[in-house]
């Protein structure tokens, strides 16, 4: 993230395959397996993701 600030990226941040955590369990699809993005994560997954890339930006925008 740092990298990313000192070279000014101004692209896209994407979390491609978020993490499957508790909450998401419950959403089985009907193949067994937990509904959402690539990677077994589903909307919790993506919010943790996303939250934690955000913490990273700042603190790498706070040490620049």
């Amino acid at each position: 993230m740092k990298a990313l600030v000192r070279n000014k990226y101004t692209g896209t941040i994407y979390p491609e395959h978020p993490r499957a955590l508790d909450p998401d369990r419950h959403r089985v699809g009907p193949d067994g397996r937990t509904s959402g993005y690539p990677g077994g994560g589903g909307y919790t997954g993506l919010a943790y993701s996303v939250a934690y890339a955000r913490a990273m930006m700042q603190a790498a925008l706070m040490s620049a």
